[in-house]
């Protein structure tokens, strides 16, 4: 999940929030964490919880363990591609009911202007979540496989 972060900025200094979620099977487990550094040159760190899952058992909270079925089967990761398309959804849910993100008691994100980005996995679920949520106003989906 690298390129919430790559374009953050760039989104950001044209007044746009970019908010993401761990996919199923991405973050690197429960503990995961994002360290940010500060335009003061300090740095952030906040937990991500990530959503993978140590199938095989060997301590490691692999990317992409837990997002699929097991190898060589036909529905892949079908599952996993639903239940994070259902996230952003009620991800999308929750903007709408209004967001403070500094705590001033007026909610800060537009509810009327929610635009998806989506790049590989993301741009696939960003066409996916277009399809069934007229909240998305546009969608920018690149190299969806």
């Amino acid at each position: 999940m690298n390129s919430p972060w790559r374009v953050a900025d760039r989104f950001a200094a044209l007044g746009v929030a970019t908010i993401a979620i761990n996919g199923m099977g991405a973050g690197f487990g429960p503990d995961g964490t994002l360290t940010v550094t500060t335009t003061s040159g300090g740095s952030l760190t906040f937990p991500v919880g990530g959503r993978a899952v140590d199938s095989n058992g060997d301590g490691v909270f692999a990317a992409g363990e837990g997002g699929g079925a097991e190898a060589g089967s036909l529905v892949g990761d079908r599952d996993a591609h639903m239940q994070d398309v259902a996230d952003y959804i009620h991800l999308i849910r929750t903007i709408e009911a209004g967001v403070d993100v500094d705590g001033h008691g007026i909610a800060d994100l537009d509810s009327g202007k929610i635009f998806v980005y989506g790049h590989s996995r993301g741009g696939r679920q960003g066409i996916s979540l277009a399809a069934v949520d007229p909240a998305v106003k546009a969608l920018a989906a690149e190299s969806p496989g």
